[in-house]
């Protein structure tokens, strides 16, 4: 157990971030705290940060543009010749769902693969029942595993 110096709160130990120069080998303030003081100072410094992502992505354009590429190549490449019109049909219309929900409750989904695409011991195909509907939050922290 650890007081954080932020909330004053005994929590234990999972609840710190990592940090090899501490004694411990932890943060001195908890996730929760230390999250909030993320999010505060983006919030603060919105333009400023949004101006920095911009210029990265003009440095980097042709490594986010080719990323992007090789996604929908790769996904193009697990649609199996077999599908008919009705299946591509449901592939459009999984998509449009997607949109309707994100317009509907203002949190964004995606589209996610059940099993990934390209995963470690297992890949799977671009068909309908393969596809799921999350948040982007889920379909983040769920990464690329099955």
């Amino acid at each position: 157990m650890k007081a954080c110096r932020i909330c004053k709160t005994e929590k234990h130990l999972t609840e710190y971030y990592k940090q090899v120069r501490n004694r411990d080998g932890l943060f001195h303030e908890c996730k929760q705290c230390t999250n909030d003081a993320r999010k505060q100072r983006y919030d603060n410094n919105a333009e400023h940060y949004r101006a920095k992502e911009r210029k990265r992505y003009q440095k980097n354009k042709r490594y986010y543009i080719d990323k992007g590429m090789m996604y929908l190549k790769k996904r193009k490449g697990a649609m199996p010749k077999w599908l008919n019109e009705k299946h591509k049909f449901f592939l459009e219309e999984i998509y449009e769902l997607r949109d309707l929900r994100t317009k509907a409750t203002g949190i964004v989904h995606h589209v996610d693969h059940i099993i990934p695409l390209k995963g470690d011991g297992v890949c799977g195909l671009h068909v309908p029942w393969n596809l799921q509907i999350l948040t982007a939050f889920e379909n983040r922290a769920k990464g690329n595993r099955y």
